[in-house]
């Protein structure tokens, strides 16, 4: 009799057992919560950028090389912002009888304390590389540096690049691309005015 009475509180114990393990494998089985993410906040930096959002209208002229006048042109520029720490910058403008398209991507880089950014373009390619920039003083005007390909006024083969962004008002600014020639002189062949549709 006892041993019958123990062979059944045996059998309870492990059915006991085994129905806590099912429970305990269930509730591991159920979904654990979504880790939550907060991206960090945009920086001052980041929201000069936005001053550059919209629909733009452009004029520029270009230097052509040595003897020849200027190339006067009239385009168009659509910047966005993605998210809240980049600038997308989508161009299109004649040069030369064809359609230049090119697509800036600028943002800031907070650990290293920079701007930086890429452009590339269907007349060129280059991937060209901005890793450093700033904004002035007076807080108008953000500077972009790069290393590229020499073109035009020198026999270099890559030589130092700067793009300005210059804020006029809220409709209107201007933008420059310089470079370094031969003789160690920063030289601007490109200058661009915007105007805000």
């Amino acid at each position: 009799m006892r041993k019958e009475i123990r062979v059944k509180t045996l059998v309870s114990s492990l059915v006991l057992m085994l129905a806590l393990g099912a429970v305990a494998v269930a509730q591991d089985a159920s979904p654990s919560p979504a880790p939550s993410y907060a991206p960090p906040a945009p920086e001052k930096e980041h929201s000069w950028l936005k001053q550059l959002e919209g629909e733009w209208e452009t004029e520029s002229e270009m230097l052509m090389g040595p003897g020849q006048p200027p190339a006067k042109t009239k385009g168009k520029e659509t910047v966005t912002m993605f998210g809240p720490y980049f600038v997308f910058a989508h161009g299109e403008q004649g040069m030369g009888g064809q359609t230049m398209k090119s697509q800036f991507t600028i943002g800031y880089d907070a650990a290293k304390k920079t701007y930086r950014g890429t452009f590339v373009s269907n007349c060129d390619p280059t991937l060209w590389t901005y890793h450093a920039g700033s904004v002035d003083a007076s807080g108008k005007m953000l500077t972009l540096e790069a290393e590229g390909p020499a073109m035009m006024l020198t026999k270099k083969k890559t030589t130092q690049y700067k793009e300005t962004f210059k804020i006029v008002d809220a409709d209107h600014r201007e933008f420059t691309s310089s470079m370094v020639d031969d003789e160690g002189k920063w030289i601007t062949f490109l200058t661009s005015k915007y105007t805000r549709k």
